[in-house]
């Protein structure tokens, strides 16, 4: 009996040393796991830093920020018109009134898509079909909200709303669905009163939707950018229907570069996948079970975000590299932004790694941006000419955005097209698609006013 319990005492001594062996060498793993996942991790943040900036760098780059007046008052304004600007998760306005919310959504749901859309895709002037009668409707019941947004607009603040970097992914941004929800309520009321003849209140609509666009364009935020490319999109197609542009609207158009802040976006987005683990690490509200392995996980999850940032990084150095954009194969160049993701890496695919399409929106509204500039030269030519085609214009100059092609101009008595000489590709673009050739006839009468 003696000699069976001492057997039994030398198992389980023997079973708690295997037991301790092990957790020794898991321990020992782990501190090398950890050390070895904090040295990739500091030696991606270092690359980061000479393209990009340090933690430090960035939040004094962009400051947290509060709203401004300008942007409290805006949100006052879209109240009646009804759509809430307010970011969400902010609780400084009540539900919206019911009256204007439902007129809004109406206009959203019937104008968009089936008349928005379809007017800014037409290669012609002055062929407007009429606007629908909700979007009539709701132009006459709101004149007076209109006219106060746009002399708001006009005062000169742009508006500004609540920013933290530092929460990282649970950073506060606007409400990007009501920003170009704005821009194509704004481009519909320009295309509407161009019909009805009314050119300078569809400029007034038009001016309106640029200064709003301000308070996007200078943003980090990736997600921002593609709003504000959409917006501008929308701006361009509406002041190709309206004769006599004023020429400001040449400096407008190039004020900003659209390419460069993109460029900053992209850089933020694969920059702050680098410190997303930490911002988890403190929140409160992660389930318990998470908080209890987050410490063993942690190494993995960092290798794959190091792994996911840093081909994300050398993919986007490359792309600043690239001169032109117009109807190009980026992976020949090296800048395809499609990372194949590792089969050891089962995080990667969480990340946002194929924004080809927001290539491709970036570098049609380039396109875009720069047939519209020519249509307003043209016209302001025509106006020094008496009211004729310059006889300079026929012929065929370069094109800046595709420099491989040419931009044909084609005067016929009173009818001026000008147009890319050949179709290009934009395999990714989803949405409207502004045309590339487009006329202008005055000998028409919906050439100069339906």
């Amino acid at each position: 009996m003696t000699s069976f319990r001492g057997s039994n005492r030398s198992r389980g001594a023997a079973l708690v040393t295997v037991v301790l062996v092990v957790l020794a060498v898991m321990l020992v793993l782990l501190v090398v796991a950890n050390a070895f996942s904090s040295y990739r991790l500091k030696t991606v943040r270092n690359n980061w830093d000479e393209v990009f900036g340090s933690w430090d760098d960035v939040m004094q780059r962009y400051p947290a920020t509060e709203a401004n007046a300008a942007a409290l008052e805006l949100e006052r304004i879209g109240m009646t018109l009804g759509l809430n600007l307010a970011p969400r998760l902010v609780e400084r306005v009540g539900p919206l009134p019911e009256e204007p919310r439902a007129e809004f959504e109406q206009v959203k749901s019937e104008v968009w898509q089936d008349y928005l859309a379809k007017q800014l895709e037409l290669p012609r002037r002055g062929e407007l079909q009429p606007p629908p009668e909700i979007l009539t409707s709701y132009i006459g019941s709101h004149e007076e909200e209109l006219r106060a947004l746009h002399a708001h607009l006009a005062g000169g603040s742009v508006p500004v709303w609540e920013s933290d970097l530092s929460r990282n992914a649970a950073a506060p941004i606007p409400n990007l669905l009501a920003h170009i929800d704005l821009q194509k309520l704004l481009g519909s009321v320009a295309l509407a009163r161009m019909h009805a003849g009314d050119r300078q209140g569809a400029l007034a609509a038009v001016e309106s939707a640029w200064l709003f666009s301000r308070s996007l364009r200078d943003s980090p935020i990736l997600i921002s950018q593609l709003i504000y490319i959409g917006g501008t999109r929308i701006q361009v197609g509406a002041l190709r229907q309206i004769p006599d542009v004023d020429e400001v609207w040449l400096d407008r158009l190039v004020q900003h570069d659209a390419r460069a802040s993109f460029a900053t976006a992209m850089k933020y987005e694969g920059w702050f996948w680098l410190f997303v683990d930490e911002t988890w690490s403190y929140t409160s509200g992660m389930p318990l079970s998470t908080r209890l392995t987050h410490p063993f996980a942690r190494p993995y999850t960092q290798l794959c975000v190091a792994d996911v940032s840093d081909a994300w990084r050398e993919r986007i150095i490359r792309l600043e590299h690239v001169a032109v954009l117009c109807d190009r194969d980026l992976s020949l160049e090296g800048a395809d932004l499609a990372i194949e993701v590792p089969r050891w890496n089962a995080l990667g695919s969480l990340f946002n790694l194929n924004l080809a399409g927001s290539i491709d929106h970036l570098a049609r509204l380039e396109l875009d941006i720069e047939l519209t500039r020519l249509l307003i030269e043209a016209d302001t030519a025509r106006r020094a000419n008496e009211d004729a085609w310059p006889e300079n214009l026929s012929g065929s100059r370069s094109c800046a955005t595709c420099p491989d092609d040419l931009w044909n101009y084609e005067v016929n008595g009173d009818a001026l097209e000008i147009g890319l000489s050949r179709d290009v590709a934009w395999p990714e673009q989803g949405g409207f698609v502004l045309p590339i050739r487009f006329t202008i006839d005055y000998g028409h009468a919906s050439g100069w006013l339906p």
